[in-house]
């Protein structure tokens, strides 16, 4: 504890070597192209019974459903879902889906979780005004590259994907982002100056180059990367020592 403030820093041992995440993560790819052959699209009748929650929107006199929960329901599409424009809260966790564009179209959508399906790309997403919570773990991402506009993200969950690099800006409200289980060869790039949980563990990250430009971290999990821990502590922001 320092000035009132508790600070945490996670480093846990973990055996299991990165490959081995490889092949488990391939398992699991084939038990989804399973479900992707018996999956359905997404009908009108499905996405009205799952819609719930009406909320007034912001202008106090409209109101609209508010919530879409779709997991588990093999779904290969969200074609559809645009149509309910006042939606700000989606779950579309473990489907078969691999476009999640139609999503980018829902002007005030705060969360969303698409865990567990067939996602390449969340770059549309990452533009939303409103949005606070992403979580695209267990997906297929290979890239968070580019220039965003997430004014609000908050949290951003990409672990157990594909990913060989982020390179990424626009975040200045970000505060948690899970890369763990992906192939980075180094630190995140991104620009997130008020970040303070940041979780790479299993990964091929050799050098803590980069941790300076996360002054506020508060807790780092790099544990099961090649060098163990890799963090000196003397290049660490003040908020982790």
């Amino acid at each position: 504890s320092r000035d009132g403030k508790t600070v945490h820093f996670e480093v846990t041992a973990d055996p299991t070597p990165s490959r081995d995440i490889e092949q488990c993560t391939h398992s699991l790819r084939m038990s989804f192209r399973e479900l992707h052959r018996n999956g359905v699209l997404l009908e009108p009748v499905i996405l009205k019974r799952c819609l719930h929650t009406i909320a007034s929107l912001d202008d106090g006199m409209t109101f609209g459903f508010s919530r879409l929960t779709l997991q588990r329901r093999r779904l290969l599409d969200v074609e559809g879902v645009d149509v309910f424009r006042s939606l700000q809260h989606v779950d579309v966790s473990q489907n078969a889906i691999e476009d999640i564009r139609p999503l980018a179209r829902l002007p005030l959508l705060r969360f969303l979780s698409a865990r567990r399906n067939f996602v390449r790309d969340g770059h549309p997403l990452l533009s939303l005004p409103y949005l606070q919570f992403v979580d695209l773990s267990k997906n297929s991402v290979r890239f968070l590259e580019g220039e965003f506009d997430a004014p609000s993200l908050l949290t951003l969950l990409l672990a157990e994907n594909r990913l060989c690099s982020v390179y990424a800006s626009g975040f200045p409200a970000l505060v948690e982002l899970d890369l763990s289980h992906n192939f980075l060869s180094s630190l995140p790039d991104i620009e997130a100056p008020l970040l303070r949980r940041l979780r790479v563990r299993h990964n091929e990250i050799a050098s803590p180059r980069g941790i300076e430009q996360f002054p506020h971290l508060c807790v780092l999990d790099v544990s099961a990367n090649p060098n163990g821990s890799l963090v000196d502590m003397h290049s660490c922001p003040s908020s982790l020592r």
